[in-house]
């Protein structure tokens, strides 16, 4: 173990409940991970984790976008897909023009193929990058925590990935990882921890069963 590694630990341990974000400050607060905001009432039980209020308060921007673009993206796939864009999406872009017309600006029309083979137009739109890494960014720490028990900290890096269909590569490997389910099936993910150094993690999500994004943790 580095020195930069065991000062960290030091810290960490000094504190009553640490952060499950950032892993460094005390923990004052809960924090939904994933966010609350993405799913629409009545909610299921939802996953929380001890936050401080800097990592919980800031966040709440970034969770707005995600669900706006998630709820676009998968509205009309599920019922609970639509109640969600319908209920809440609706409202905030009839509150947020600019954001409405950056969603309309940025979006292409893009050709799918549907599952009986017919090829039809449907609306492309263009996720909030920023958006979107930082809130799985905090979903992958706080679910980390979770399950282990422990925050990443300041001592790993976590990197985030999107993409539109789920790799051979990847598609191989899932079956070998138990799933875990929030809600209505509105979100499924897996994970594995590595048992040898514990800061390197891989993470696999699904959310309403149109958006996929992955992640992993490797130490600094």
């Amino acid at each position: 173990m580095n020195r930069t590694h065991s000062n960290i630990s030091h810290v960490v341990e000094q504190l009553e409940e640490p952060c499950a974000i950032c892993g460094v400050q005390e923990a004052t607060t809960k924090d939904h991970v994933p966010p609350k905001g993405i799913f629409p009432k009545p909610r299921p039980q939802l996953i929380t984790v001890p936050a401080c209020a800097s990592c919980n308060n800031g966040a709440s921007d970034y969770d707005d976008l995600f669900k706006v673009y998630l709820s676009m993206q998968s509205a009309g796939n599920t019922d609970l897909a639509t109640e969600l864009f319908e209920s809440k999406t609706s409202r905030t872009l009839e509150r947020n023009r600019k954001l409405l017309s950056k969603i309309h600006d940025e979006s292409r029309t893009v050709k799918v193929e549907l599952d009986d083979g017919t090829i039809t137009n449907r609306l492309g739109i263009l996720w909030d990058s920023e958006a979107h890494e930082k809130v799985m960014e905090r979903t992958i720490k706080g679910l980390y925590y979770h399950h282990s028990g422990r925050a990443l900290g300041l001592d790993a890096n976590v990197e985030v990935q999107k993409f539109t269909e789920v790799s051979d590569e990847i598609e191989n490997l899932l079956p070998l990882l138990p799933e875990h389910v929030i809600g209505d099936e509105q979100v499924k993910y897996k994970f594995y921890i590595s048992p040898e150094d514990h800061r390197d993690s891989v993470w696999f999500f699904e959310f309403y069963g149109v958006h996929y994004a992955s992640g992993y943790s490797v130490p600094k």
